[in-house]
Parts: C-alpha cells; structure tokens; sequence
C-alpha cells in the first residue's frame, strides 16, 4: 500500500483513482491517511435521462467510530 498526499497529487497532476490511499490535512488542521471514493450525483429532476451529470471524488476516512467525508472536487475520466 502506498500513501500519496493530497497537496502532492494536485501539483503533480496525478489521477486519483477508487480505492488510492490518499494522506490530506482535515479543517482542523489534523494530518489524516483515507482512501478515495468517487460518488456519482443524480440532480433530482423528474424526466432527467442524462444523470449523472457528473461524477466526485471524496476522500473517505475514520476518526474514532464515525466515519467521514472530505471533498475533493469534480473527477475527470
């Protein structure tokens, strides 16, 4: 398992793909080691047939028993 950090992975212009370990500073400041998750939104509209319209990557990790989600921003294929 190889754990690359968040800040080094948007300056080298590397594609975080599911399931990468990924290590990110959270708001409080605390360094936390997570895996990538990548969620696809649907916008709700009733006769919508182009959903999902588009695709986000959120690192996933746990502090203590509960389990978060920290977004990262719209993912490009």
């Amino acid at each position: 398992m190889s754990i690359i950090s968040l800040d080094e992975a948007k300056e080298k212009g590397i594609e975080l793909q599911r399931g990468d370990h990924v290590a990110f500073q959270d708001s409080s400041g605390r360094v936390r080691i997570g895996f990538v998750k990548i969620r696809h939104i649907f916008c709700g509209k009733p006769n919508c047939t182009q959903c999902p319209h588009f695709s986000y990557l959120y690192l996933q990790y746990r502090t203590g028993n509960k389990v978060r989600d920290f977004y990262v921003g719209k993912y490009t294929e």
